[in-house]
């Protein structure tokens, strides 16, 4: 109880997660399991110079979503989108189950150029590989979404950033199956659904059970890293 107060009860937490994001000077940042966003996170970044959209996911008892949050000065918002995952949907009755988001920014760079940065939190327990395919037909429809938003804003040759908890080990698997989609439904797709790649990562979920990485930045190949900081090797304690 003495630890879970100290680590893991809100009122520690928000400080601690308010510095973390400050100490890293951040132009953009993506929060997936975001929940306090209009009572917390959306006043106290805009205070440390953040503007900031939210989309809340679609389970109804459920407050957490996926938040972008951009410097002021830096990036301007010229749109956004938030949109809700079907999972499935009842064949008699037609009722439509939906679990999880994606949020879709487009940003503008004070430079002028512009690019779409998405956030998004996939289907849970990653150790479980019958998830697999409901993890896939999420990432085919986010997929499908940026390509429908970029096309609606004019933005298609823009270059895309995703970041998230995607609860996979295996994302080439997920995004091969996502890719195939596209070519058998032969639609055009957003030039990130076949260039995108992630930067090699250290293991991001570390508990008594599992030590993996689940976590992603993924980026198209139309824009370069230049530099990474380094990350902590997370320890079970």
């Amino acid at each position: 109880a003495e630890n879970h107060e100290l680590f893991f009860s809100w009122e520690s937490r928000k400080v601690r997660l308010l510095s973390e994001m400050s100490r890293w000077e951040a132009d953009l940042i993506s929060l997936v399991e975001c929940d306090h966003y209009d009572d917390f996170f959306e006043p106290r970044m805009a205070s440390i110079g953040f503007d900031g959209v939210f989309k809340k996911r679609p389970r109804p008892n459920l407050h957490d979503g996926c938040a972008i949050f951009w410097r002021r000065g830096v990036f301007t918002l010229l749109a956004s989108q938030g949109m809700e995952f079907v999972d499935r949907v009842e064949p008699t009755s037609g009722k439509v189950y939906k679990d999880r988001c994606g949020l879709l920014a487009l940003l503008q760079h004070c430079s002028g150029r512009r690019l779409i940065f998405i956030s998004t939190h996939l289907a849970r327990n990653p150790e479980d590989n019958t998830q697999t395919k409901q993890r896939a037909k999420q990432t085919a429809q986010l997929m499908k979404g940026l390509t429908d938003f970029a096309n609606f804003h004019g933005a298609c040759h823009e270059p895309a950033i995703l970041a998230g908890d995607l609860n996979t080990t295996n994302i080439r698997q997920i995004a091969d199956i996502a890719r195939t989609v596209f070519d058998l439904c032969n639609q055009r797709a957003h030039p990130f659904v076949f260039s995108a790649h992630a930067p090699r990562s250290l293991p991001t979920s570390v508990t008594t059970s599992r030590r993996m990485c689940i976590d992603y930045l993924f980026i198209q190949s139309s824009l370069e890293v230049v530099d990474q900081d380094p990350m902590e090797s997370l320890a079970e304690d």
